[in-house]
Order: C-alpha cells, then structure tokens, then sequence
C-alpha cells in the first residue's frame, strides 16, 4: 500500500484514524529516518517488511504485531525512546547541542556524551530522572537559541545509543 513510497524514498502522508494504527506507526517511522539519508537507506528494508506485516494483517490497528517484530526491536535500538528530538548550535563555542521528546508511557531519559558521541537510555527506576538543563550549552554554559525540533535519526547521526 504505502511500499512505493519506501522504494522511492518519499515520505509518506497517512492520517491516524480506525484501521490505519499499525500503518500509522510503521509510517511515522519511516517519515523520520528521512531526515538522515543513511538511516532511510538503513530503514527501508525494515520498514518495508513492517508494511508487508501490516498489510497481511486481519486487525490493521494492531500495534502489538508491529511491536513484537525484530524489525521494530532494531529501529527502537537505533532510536532509543526517542520520538522527537531537538538540535541547537550554540553561538559561543559552536557545539550542536541535541536532546529528545518521549512519550507519556516511556520510563526511560537520556543523557548525552558529546565527548563519546553516546546517547545512553537509562531506567527512571529507582531514582528518578535528573534534571536535564536543556537552556544552556552543555559545553560551555551559555544561552541557547530557541530548540529547533525534528527528525530523531537526523539528532542521533554520528552517535550511538545504549540502554543501560
């Protein structure tokens, strides 16, 4: 249904509603990896499997057939819990600051090593999460611009993700 698009490497337009549930997440997924061409080239073969699995799906709201695939456990390995993510250059020393939006549902936060280029997942449990401090440089100190929001995979490009 949507595989053209995959092939084509376009992003796909899809409207969340009863009986598009499992597309809708297979699509917004693909939409993303857009935002690196390495990714999307990565992607493609996953997400075109994913749309395969849907397609032959009775229920196409079935989230959890999508969600119990290898192919999903690879793209949430690459992503972390991440489904928005922000990048900001800072002014004063030019460091590309990145950080991530998750979902109500997600217990895990993040914290970044620009010096590793790592990007850790960690359980909020036991201790809760830390106060991140995403207004000012994590170099340097100084003020950020304003957050400019997009792809996750494009934030993540050049970094690893590891969840402890």
């Amino acid at each position: 249904m949507h595989q053209n698009a995959v092939h084509q490497r376009q992003p796909i337009q899809l409207k969340l509603g009863p009986g598009s549930c499992g597309y809708y997440q297979v699509v917004e997924q693909w939409n993303e990896m857009l935002g690196d061409p390495e990714t999307a080239e990565w992607g493609a073969p996953l997400v075109l499997r994913l749309l395969d699995l849907v397609d032959g799906l009775g229920d196409k709201d079935d989230t959890m057939a999508v969600y119990n695939t290898p192919q999903w456990s690879e793209i949430i390995a690459k992503r972390g819990s991440a489904e928005a993510a922000w990048q900001v250059r800072c002014g004063h020393c030019e460091l590309i600051n990145i950080g991530f939006g998750t979902s109500g549902f997600s217990d895990e936060y993040y914290m970044v090593d620009y010096q590793a280029k790592v990007v850790t997942w960690q359980s909020v449990y036991p201790d809760g999460a830390p106060d991140l401090e995403e207004t000012i440089c994590a170099e340097c100190g100084s003020e950020l611009p304003e957050k400019i929001w997009g792809s996750v995979f494009a934030a993540l490009k050049g970094y690893s993700v590891v969840r402890k």
